[in-house]
């Protein structure tokens, strides 16, 4: 059971969302004004904070770089839930400190997968030992060679090298985004296990940020086209 907080000034999604997590067993708290969110913030302590983008007098962008900025945040997951699903939206609420960025309107299996998944990293995060180290902020990329084993309406299953950062933001060049005749999303990755052949390569599960209905279609419409082929020729999709 988490305290989550909700922040919305459409009644509608307020009602939606607190009844799917309340039948979760979730303890809600509704909010259709940021600064009331930031007040009662103030005063609780919250595991989850969803919030929309579109709001009057504070933007949920800056609601979320408020909160995810604060020093009470640790061990509080953030995630923005909004109709607004430009790429350049999705990075900037992830720049912001969002962990997650949900588009609207919602698919209540995956919205409550997501919920579930985003409490289980900040909940081990609250175990982890923290150092003490310098800031620093430079752009780099690392790229290496990866085979996705799984896709799901949910995200993928990578197969690699790389032992994935729990809740870290990654992006991944592959074919299966064009075939499929979607832009490449955002992926969160969700888990890194080794490899049990002791090949020393990790299976790593990412989730995708952002993505939009209209997306979400297309990769369904894929997996349904393509299930078959693949199952013949030993291969998972």
């Amino acid at each position: 059971m988490a305290h989550i907080l909700i922040v919305d000034d459409d009644a509608d999604i307020l009602k939606v969302v607190q009844k799917l997590l309340e039948k979760s067993g979730h303890i809600v708290v509704c909010c259709n004004d940021p600064h009331d969110a930031l007040d009662r913030w103030n005063r609780e302590m919250f595991d989850l904070v969803l919030s929309d983008a579109n709001m009057p007098h504070i933007n949920g962008f800056d609601l979320v770089k408020t909160i995810s900025q604060h020093a009470r945040n640790f061990g509080t997951a953030v995630a923005l839930l909004t109709g607004r699903r430009d790429k350049k939206d999705i990075q900037r609420g992830l720049d912001c400190g969002a962990d997650d960025y949900i588009v609207k309107p919602i698919d209540p299996i995956l919205f409550l997968s997501k919920v579930e998944s985003l409490l289980a990293i900040k909940a081990a995060a609250k175990m982890e030992v923290h150092f003490t180290e310098s800031p620093i902020r430079m752009k780099a990329e690392w790229q290496v060679d990866t085979e996705i084993t799984h896709l799901s309406e949910q995200g993928l299953t990578l197969f690699s090298h790389i032992c994935g950062v729990k809740n870290s933001k990654i992006k991944i060049n592959t074919e299966l985004f064009k075939i499929i005749g979607i832009e490449p999303p955002i992926l969160r990755v969700l888990s890194s296990t080794q490899d049990t052949e002791g090949s020393m390569k990790f299976y790593t599960k990412v989730s995708f940020v952002g993505l939009s209905d209209a997306e979400l279609q297309k990769i369904r419409f894929w997996m349904n086209s393509n299930m078959g082929m693949y199952k013949r020729s030993g291969s998972a999709a």
